[in-house]
């Protein structure tokens, strides 16, 4: 039996969602919500009862946007809440839209940030390449290591790295003194030279993409194929991911985000970015991977709902990273 429309808004009203007219057309013009059924034996038109749920959780997503009502965002986060019937090209509008505005947020910074760091040693080769990126890591990133030298020497030299990476296909030979120091610093063996050549193509890789020219950036053109070839391969991969996620959140707590995108911590902007971009982010890693055997196997294991190796994959991954962590004078990270 159909809701009528009065009841379902009064429910809204009373979980202080301000719904409206405006709104239910919206949802409904981009695709979002079916047309409401008639009520038997009336001339009104009311909501089935997953019509009305729909509805509540679209408002909810507006209000936990704080922002106007775009129809990409909100068939992202439906799509991401277990919704298949949503236009898949606006889910990958959206996706493509968050990817575009971190780019633009990295150049703003990395332009921003052009004051050598007090005692970093060789102003002159920091001023030259490593100034821009190193600054804003070392600033944003290792917060109480900033007056560590090994610390300064470690991401700086990395933030050099990156730089070098993106602006032209660097070789290992014309690096490996730089690889070797960084590897020594963080404990590995440099006389492994086979190994050191799979961390210098590991960086490359890794870096390439955070390319800030989205026409040139792997994780946009990954995206930006789908939408233009099979846009509904979009679905499954955004089911996919918020699988991949909850795996790492039981690693590393800080992309639990369970409520995105809502935010644990309103008042914390970075809990909010994260809570914003990081599941649209994961989704344009995992479409430029899905090909990857790795990433098939993964994808396999948690749709049958064997969590088990995926988690103790990044619980790996952390350890990794906190011995690195431990040994450059930085906190664990969460």
């Amino acid at each position: 039996m159909p809701i009528p429309k009065a009841k379902v808004f009064a429910k809204a009203t009373e979980l202080n969602l301000s719904p409206s007219e405006d709104r239910l057309d919206r949802f409904r013009k981009a695709q979002l919500l079916d047309d409401l059924v008639p009520i038997p034996g009336t001339t009104q038109r009311g909501f089935l009862p997953a019509q009305a749920n729909r509805f509540l959780f679209l408002l909810w997503l507006g209000k936990a946007l704080g922002q106007r009502l775009r129809p990409s965002a909100m068939a992202f986060w439906l799509c991401w809440y277990g919704a298949d019937d949503v236009p898949p090209e606006l889910v990958c509008e959206h996706i493509d839209r968050s990817l575009v505005s971190f780019l633009g947020m990295m150049g703003r910074e990395f332009d921003r940030r052009r004051v050598p760091v007090k005692g970093v040693r060789n102003p002159e080769q920091w001023q030259k390449v490593e100034k821009p990126w190193g600054k804003f890591i070392l600033k944003h990133y290792i917060g109480r290591a900033i007056n560590n030298p090994i610390a300064r020497q470690v991401f700086s030299g990395t933030a050099g790295l990156a730089l070098r990476a993106l602006l032209a296909p660097t070789s290992f030979d014309a690096v490996a003194p730089i690889v070797r120091r960084l590897s020594h610093l963080i404990g590995i063996d440099e006389s492994k030279t086979e190994a050191l050549r799979d961390i210098w193509a590991a960086l490359r890789e890794g870096v390439q993409l955070f390319t800030l020219d989205q026409y040139k950036n792997p994780l946009v053109t990954a995206v930006r194929k789908i939408n233009a070839t099979d846009p509904a391969l979009i679905i499954p991969i955004v089911h996919d991911t918020r699988l991949m996620v909850a795996a790492m959140g039981a690693a590393f707590p800080i992309y639990r985000i369970d409520a995105a995108p809502e935010a644990a911590d309103p008042n914390d902007k970075k809990l909010v970015y994260i809570a914003r971009h990081f599941a649209p982010g994961m989704v344009a890693a995992m479409a430029l991977t899905r090909d990857f055997p790795h990433a098939i196997e993964m994808r396999q294991n948690l749709r049958k709902g064997n969590y088990e190796p995926v988690v103790a994959e990044f619980h790996q991954i952390k350890i990794v990273t906190d011995n690195i962590a431990a040994r450059i004078g930085i906190g664990a990270k969460q």
